[in-house]
């Protein structure tokens, strides 16, 4: 990092720390542990960071509306509000069991989206697992299961990319 003389020596060494600390490998000792949602999609076992989601409801009527993206389902009403419907089984391209019970998780925030899930499992704490090179997909561990977590944002913003919308 070059000397910058309007930055004091005590500010460029906590930035040098902050920075170094992303370049060290994790520490056994302390993995971070977030509550989650444990849902199946298809036959694979997934997570969901609670705090992504704002309503967890039985699936309701859907109506069915045109759109360039493949998943999309339409729209349904969710406690007061039209929500668009994505059908994570088809973002994901896995397969859905006749028997499944189907289950739609709101997303939290302003811009709520519903995406359809085949079961509920649970919830429960989470223990993020190491990540192999090149998985964009973590893996968390609850109750010595290992489930992929998803992000519900980042799926958002790449429904917002495939159809062209700004994010």
């Amino acid at each position: 990092m070059p000397d910058d003389p309007l930055v004091p020596r005590s500010v460029a060494a906590m930035r040098q720390a902050f920075d170094g600390a992303f370049a060290e490998p994790r520490r056994e000792g302390s993995r971070s542990t977030q509550r989650v949602m444990l849902v199946r999609i298809g036959s694979t076992p997934y997570a969901v960071r609670l705090e992504e989601c704002s309503a967890i409801v039985p699936l309701p009527s859907i109506t069915t509306l045109p759109s360039v993206v493949y998943a999309f389902c339409g729209v349904a009403h969710v406690r007061g509000a039209l929500v668009p419907v994505y059908d994570l089984a088809r973002l994901l391209q896995l397969d859905t069991p006749a028997d499944a019970s189907r289950w739609l998780l709101v997303t939290a925030g302003d811009d709520r989206v519903g995406f359809i899930v085949d079961a509920l499992e649970g919830h429960g704490t989470a223990a993020e697992q190491a990540q192999e090179a090149g998985d964009p997909t973590p893996v968390v561990q609850v109750d010595d299961t290992d489930y992929r977590l998803l992000a519900l944002p980042r799926i958002v913003a790449g429904i917002r990319e495939q159809a062209g919308l700004e994010t």
